[in-house]
């Protein structure tokens, strides 16, 4: 199978479309052009080779650099500023604070004055582009992630962020409301020894607020409502539980004043509802 693709005209990139190179003094920067065939770069004694892709410069000066790419009867230009830097800096921030709950997401942000185009990251793992220098970090623990700055001529430069992450356990909780008697006790959710913290409002009615899964004796149809910290407070869930009460009567039947003499027997009879 070939395939054929048709254009109007070349498109020339220099290093994916940079706009400026960076080089420390005496360093040297490759250059990559792409989109055409033959290519010409200009100034000529500029560069290693001005008639190959992907040349390199060792500048002595900040200065503009053309390429000129043609392909068939097309072409195309693109031009890059190639500028001399002394001291590369790197500073490595988060948007938000860098405390997050498992199974959330927060970007992070290399910032230079040198560029983004030669920062990486590691570890890689749970990062949505290592060679970003904004990527979205999801890790599962706690982890310090470092991003690294090279420019050609000079020494690597680092900086580093601790992503801080919470685990937040929340107990089983029935998913449907519930009925009891009155006077009944019910257990609202499961019991667990964990990390995380436990409120549950109101408090009346229940033996320990403050556990996972109090007991409810509650005189009338109550909803709790349970809010869950994870142990450094990043997280936070909430869940309800509706106990229904089913009032409890107990009437004994008759009237309400029997006489009888002294050994005599008499029948009492009690009713329960609900039965």
């Amino acid at each position: 199978t070939l395939t054929l693709e048709l254009r109007d005209n070349a498109e020339v990139l220099i290093n994916a479309g940079a706009d400026t190179v960076f080089v420390c003094p005496g360093g040297t920067a490759n250059l990559e052009a792409s989109g055409a065939l033959n290519y010409f770069w200009e100034p000529p004694l500029a560069v290693s080779d001005p008639n190959i892709s992907n040349p390199t410069i060792t500048p002595t000066q900040d200065l503009w650099l053309k390429v000129t790419g043609a392909i068939g009867g097309c072409a195309d230009t693109d031009s890059v500023f190639v500028k001399i830097i002394n001291n590369p800096t790197l500073d490595v921030q988060s948007v938000g604070a860098p405390n997050i709950c498992q199974g959330d997401t927060l970007q992070l942000l290399a910032i230079s004055n040198a560029g983004s185009a030669n920062i990486s990251w590691t570890p890689k793992s749970r990062l949505s582009n290592a060679d970003s220098p904004n990527p979205m970090a999801y890790p599962l623990s706690t982890i310090t992630y470092t991003a690294t700055l090279q420019i050609p001529g000079c020494a690597p430069v680092s900086d580093q962020i601790t992503v801080n992450v919470d685990t937040l356990f929340l107990p089983a909780i029935p998913t449907l409301d519930t009925a009891v008697c009155q006077n009944y006790p019910y257990q609202l959710a499961e019991s667990v020894q964990t990390s995380s913290t436990y409120a549950w409002t109101p408090a009346a009615g229940l033996n320990d607020p403050n556990s996972s899964g109090p007991i409810a004796t509650p005189d009338q149809t109550t909803t709790y409502t349970l809010t869950a910290t994870s142990a450094n407070g990043n997280c936070t869930q909430t869940a309800t539980v509706t106990v229904n009460i089913i009032p409890a009567d107990v009437d004994i039947l008759g009237m309400d004043l029997v006489e009888i003499c002294l050994g005599d027997t008499v029948t009492l009879t009690a009713e329960a509802k609900p039965t």
